[in-house]
């Protein structure tokens, strides 16, 4: 079966694109007075899919993205991964296609 396939039929179908999410409880570390973060923990909510996770980033962080891509971390709920580059964070949820695409 293809990749896309799969995936497809590992999709929870009830998934809606959300239309705003929050951040909570941002908390991070810095070795030089602020300016680069080394650590920090966060708090996700979004509630059209009703998912909420807690996130963290640290020197232990692995990298559960594909390789030769822009490295993706692990939220507690696996659906939800960011990105850590430049001194931004993006937001990845993975939802499923709907008729539409």
């Amino acid at each position: 079966m293809p990749k896309l396939a799969r995936q497809a039929n590992d999709c929870d179908i009830s998934t809606h694109l959300p239309a705003e999410f929050s951040i909570l409880d941002f908390k991070g570390q810095s070795t030089d007075s602020g300016e680069t973060l080394t650590s920090f923990n966060f708090g996700y909510l979004e509630k059209t899919n009703n998912v909420t996770t807690q996130c963290h980033f640290n020197s232990s962080s692995e990298n559960v993205g594909p390789p030769d891509r822009t490295p993706r971390f692990a939220c507690e709920n696996k659906i939800t991964k960011f990105i850590y580059q430049d001194q931004r964070i993006t937001l990845i949820q993975a939802i499923c296609p709907d008729a539409n695409g």
